[in-house]
């Protein structure tokens, strides 16, 4: 994994253009990332859309993605795979 800082950004519900959510990047690769949500929850198989802040060290991200695991529920940690 990468341990750079982590960053914000919001993150939408496709279903659910009103809702967004503040997450943290946990872990980022080529096909998907992992992430935890500050607020709000998500299931498996929800179609969001992930959309990062113009950080440094972090690449600008705009891509449809899907929630494929919970990795934990109580702590709100997900891995999505960005859709090709």
């Amino acid at each position: 994994g990468d341990h750079r800082d982590l960053h914000s950004f919001p993150t939408r519900r496709s279903s659910d253009l009103d809702a967004v959510y503040d997450a943290k990047c946990l872990d980022l690769s080529a096909t998907g990332m992992s992430l935890i949500l500050k607020n709000g929850s998500l299931e498996v198989g929800d179609a969001i859309q992930v959309i990062s802040d113009d950080e440094d060290d972090m690449p600008h991200i705009d891509a449809q993605a899907k929630v494929v695991r919970v990795i934990d529920q109580r702590s709100c940690k997900y891995g999505i795979k960005f859709e090709e």
